[in-house]
């Protein structure tokens, strides 16, 4: 991966990376200057470690506060700041109906009273939504509709979210090794921030780690303005996001089984570019990813490829899902929406909901095929002893089971059986 004249190498190996350094020195005028393993790469921090590797953008994030925390941060309470906007139905009912006051002069003055400017603000946290922090999605696409002319409250929701950004920035993206890596440093795994009992662990769909996978939702009319409605995709690999994508439909939907048709387009073109990139890296994915969706008419339309007659006024352009699922490229699945990722980037959540996507969107939840995962079921991982006895269980489970089905053909069935050829029904 090279920006500008700065070169990242992904190898399984140093001695690997290093024979690639030296075909590239070999092709150039100066010699190269070699820095060893990744740690800072594009404004993104890169910790790697014996478990997982993590992206966050903690060193831009202090770059960018401190001008902040002079003018009006350190007169408000930073320690805590559940989501990127309060959660209150009565604050964002105000702020997604408020408009600001379009003449310069008065936005000039709101910009000195709030000691903040609003798109030098929208710029900044867009920069960190779209490197690694997926968590303020929602929050910063929201507060960017209002750049032209805010409000108040608009610019209270912006502080809202800096205030949560600061408190949370060393939070970041992690992708997890299928075993550990002995040559890196053992660093404890991230925090989990929801309850055990709130991550749902039971039900959720198991995938492997080179395998691609998605969700979508669609928030129906979402915006009060326009009524049109707010999507948007997760796509996950090695437990974690590496795409995401929250915006406003481009036109309004009739319905919601048609705004989530829309949105699961949306999401099937972002698959397919992902696909691609894994084609060249070697990943290819084999099997059709499973795009998860919470509206079981949307599935019906993109698995059946037929459009019903209610759906005919859509754009052509929309109807390509159904040709992407009959060349088995994109296979849509049901979700719950309790644990539809997706639903994140359509909406404001309340602080348990928030929490609990937020955990397995960024990562912090490990993955099934990791240690971590067994030790937060408080299962002990398998040893050499217990693969000795998997024989004998085994036997033990078929001598239960036989002894089960002979208590029950006694008790249950036998006794049926007896009455009905006194009836003469069996001969």
């Amino acid at each position: 991966m090279r920006q500008v004249d700065d070169f990242a190498i992904a190898a399984p190996s140093e001695s690997i990376a290093n024979i690639v350094f030296d075909m590239i020195d070999d092709k150039l005028t100066f010699p190269l200057k070699r820095m060893g393993l990744v740690t800072l790469f594009n404004g993104m921090d890169v910790t790697q470690t014996a478990d997982y590797i993590k992206l966050s953008c903690s060193t831009y994030i202090d770059k960018i506060m401190p001008k902040h925390l002079t003018a009006w941060m350190s007169d408000h309470d930073i320690s805590t700041r559940p989501t990127p906007l309060p959660s209150n139905k009565t604050f964002m009912t105000s702020f997604l109906n408020s408009k600001g006051d379009p003449d310069p002069s008065a936005q000039s003055k709101l910009s000195k009273e709030m000691k903040i400017s609003y798109r030098s603000a929208i710029g900044e946290l867009i920069y960190a939504m779209t490197t690694c922090r997926p968590d303020i999605a929602y929050a910063t696409v929201r507060a960017a509709q209002y750049s032209t002319s805010p409000a108040a409250i608009h610019y209270h929701g912006v502080r809202h979210i800096l205030k949560y950004l600061h408190s949370t920035k060393d939070d970041g993206l992690y992708y997890w090794r299928t075993s550990p890596n002995n040559n890196l440093p053992s660093i404890p795994p991230p925090t989990i921030r929801s309850h055990l009992h709130d991550l749902l662990l039971d039900g959720r769909p198991i995938h492997s780690p080179t395998e691609l996978h998605g969700f979508v939702d669609s928030d129906w009319a979402a915006c009060p303005q326009t009524r049109r409605s707010f999507a948007g995709t997760c796509l996950r690999l090695a437990g974690s996001c590496v795409g995401y994508k929250a915006h406003l439909m481009p036109t309004v939907s009739q319905s919601s089984t048609e705004g989530e048709f829309m949105a699961a387009c949306s999401a099937g073109r972002m698959i397919l570019f992902v696909r691609s990139i894994l084609w060249d890296l070697g990943i290819p994915q084999a099997a059709a990813t499973l795009l998860y969706e919470d509206n079981d008419a949307c599935i019906a339309m993109a698995n059946a490829q037929k459009p019903t007659t209610r759906t005919r006024h859509m754009d052509i352009k929309y109807n390509v899902l159904c040709e992407w699922v009959e060349r088995d490229l994109i296979l849509l699945r049901r979700a719950d929406t309790t644990i539809n990722m997706a639903d994140h980037f359509t909406k404001q959540l309340g602080p348990t909901l928030f929490q609990r996507h937020v955990d397995y969107i960024m990562g912090h939840v490990p993955p099934h095929y990791t240690v971590h995962f067994q030790r937060l079921l408080n299962v002990p991982p398998l040893t050499a002893s217990d693969h000795t006895d998997l024989p004998t269980l085994a036997a033990k489970l078929c001598q239960i089971w036989e002894q089960t089905t002979h208590h029950l053909t006694s008790t249950l069935f036998n006794p049926i059986l007896h009455e009905i050829s006194n009836c003469g029904g069996v001969s």
